[in-house]
């Protein structure tokens, strides 16, 4: 049983499906209803996914060079082009340090808000909590300190200071024997 329809500029063929018996409109000229095709593909994947699977890694054993050269080739041609790392540096200075992306990796690396990084910066007046240099002086931003056993936000500072306890890995008493060290060595 066809009957044509035309819905919105398109000739809609209504027909009943083989399986489920049910009348629907079609733009194609299959023999199933949505819903009956949707599962059959669903099936089909679940059947076929080890054997698909299979056969890709085989494909990809098999061109490994080939794909070696061509992964080369496209570093070469495109990610070394000027364009492409010219577009790449202006939209480094577009689209890091904006506020919104500032706001989103505080709050996923350290658990703050750029409101919560800027109150910080007003409490330490805007300098490291060691050394006690201005960021203006340092010429960046200053670091969030945290604690990487507990996640605690404990303070902000320079690149140095930040590195210098996290080579020593927080350990008090390698800072103090440093101390100790420096006082000693005059």
């Amino acid at each position: 049983m066809k009957i044509f329809t035309v819905k919105k500029g398109t000739i809609l063929i209504d027909k009943i499906c083989t399986k489920c018996k049910i009348l629907e409109s079609h733009t194609s000229g299959g023999k199933h209803c949505r819903k009956c095709v949707s599962i059959n593909s669903k099936k089909h994947i679940d059947l076929n996914r080890e054997h698909r699977k299979g056969y890709y890694t085989k494909w990809r054993g098999e061109n490994y060079e080939g794909l070696k050269v061509t992964k080369k080739k496209y570093y070469e041609e495109v990610k070394k082009s000027e364009e492409y790392i010219n577009y790449w540096k202006e939209y480094r200075k577009t689209h890091k340090n904006s506020e919104k992306n500032k706001n989103y990796r505080y709050q996923k690396e350290y658990g703050i808000t750029l409101d919560n990084y800027n109150q910080m910066c007003i409490d330490q007046n805007n300098s490291c909590d060691i050394c006690k240099k201005p960021s203006v002086e340092l010429g960046k931003i200053l670091c969030v300190d945290h604690c990487h056993t507990t996640s605690k936000v404990r303070g902000l500072l320079c690149h140095n200071c930040n590195i210098s306890l996290g080579l020593v890995n927080d350990n008090i008493y390698i800072l103090k024997s440093a101390i100790i060290y420096l006082e000693k060595h005059k």
